[in-house]
């Protein structure tokens, strides 16, 4: 049986090519879509509003059995839908971003425990601006992380490419 997977891109509407692109790569390995964030047409990706867009993944069916790989605000809104219980069977998080979480009034770490049932595997590249792996490490307090594996990525910046999203989520 092949996976399901959905994509929850980051906040810019620039996210919609990667979004795209790692639907296509993903192709192979199973079903994949993304979710088209409406303030992607409403403002160009200026300013998410985790309500509207969680109402638009409920249009979804399934979720419970797909994979989730979210970047960046995608990791915002699927906490949310986490806390709205609305779980998904496995989650890989790109680019955690703590400011943009904290200044959504969004407690990343608080709301992690809400996937404590769920295997998660976070990916940080070493220097993203958004936050450097170590402190990543420092926030969460990998011992008391059962459920989250952490990878860190080579790169300085808040850029995932595709081949390695692909990489990390099927395991190549």
């Amino acid at each position: 049986m092949k996976n399901k997977y959905l994509v929850l891109a980051g906040n810019s509407s620039l996210n919609l090519g990667f979004a795209s692109a790692l639907c296509v790569a993903l192709g192979e390995f199973g079903k994949c879509e993304y979710v088209k964030y409406k303030h992607w047409e409403l403002d160009g990706g200026k300013s998410i509003d985790i309500e509207k867009e969680f109402r638009l993944l409920m249009t979804r069916d399934g979720l419970g059995d797909t994979i989730l790989i979210a970047k960046s605000a995608g990791i915002i809104l699927a906490l949310h839908a986490a806390g709205k219980s609305v779980l998904f069977k496995k989650y890989y998080f790109f680019g955690v971003p703590f400011g943009f979480a904290k200044g959504l009034g969004v407690d990343i770490i608080d709301d992690m425990k809400l996937l404590s049932s769920r295997d998660v595997t976070i990916m940080q590249n070493k220097f993203d601006p958004a936050c450097h792996f170590d402190m990543l490490i420092r926030k969460f307090g990998v011992d008391n992380q059962k459920n989250i594996t952490f990878i860190e990525g080579s790169r300085s910046d808040h850029y995932y490419p595709v081949k390695e999203v692909v990489r990390v989520v099927v395991k190549m």
